[in-house]
């Protein structure tokens, strides 16, 4: 099929032949009769099924790299902490007592810590209005994101200046 002819009637400037302008316009309605084509039935639930899968692979791809950062720098500071202790006590026996001892105080730390959050957060409510404390927890997000924004800022100003070194 040659598509030459047509093309050059397209690119014509003069009108269409009264055989060609007929042509046209059985076409133009053809094209409005037929409407428009629906998606074969179950395609959204399908693609809304696919979407939902990925998210849910995502969503646990990122939480095991969490997971595995976490483990690593856990890990990591757990050989140092032995190695430390380690060199400084002389025997196995003081090691495990120092050790029992470091755990104790974190628990201990923990309890206090636990209890005085508790204490805050019956008495404050009582003392202070509720949209008192919640302007002042809106202001410290605030002030803590706009800290994040310009370490992160900082940190990316040292990198650009020790690449142009």
């Amino acid at each position: 099929m040659d598509h030459r002819q047509f093309e050059n009637n397209l690119q014509r400037e003069d009108p269409l032949s009264p055989e060609m302008e007929q042509a046209w316009q059985y076409v133009r309605s053809e094209f409005h009769a037929a409407g428009m084509v629906q998606p074969p039935s179950g395609f959204v639930n399908r693609f809304q099924a696919r979407l939902a899968e990925r998210r849910a692979r995502e969503n646990r791809r990122q939480a095991l790299l969490l997971l595995g950062i976490s483990w690593l720098i856990a890990s990591v500071l757990v050989v140092i902490f032995a190695f430390q202790a380690w060199a400084s006590l002389p025997t196995p026996t003081e090691w495990l007592v120092h050790l029992v001892n470091s755990i104790a105080s974190m628990f201990t730390f923990m309890k206090v810590i636990v209890a005085i959050t508790t204490a805050l957060a019956n008495t404050l409510p009582a003392i202070i209005p509720g949209y008192v404390l919640t302007g002042v927890g809106s202001s410290v997000g605030a002030l803590f994101v706009l800290w994040a924004l310009r370490f992160r800022r900082t940190v990316l100003q040292q990198e650009f200046d020790h690449e142009n070194v």
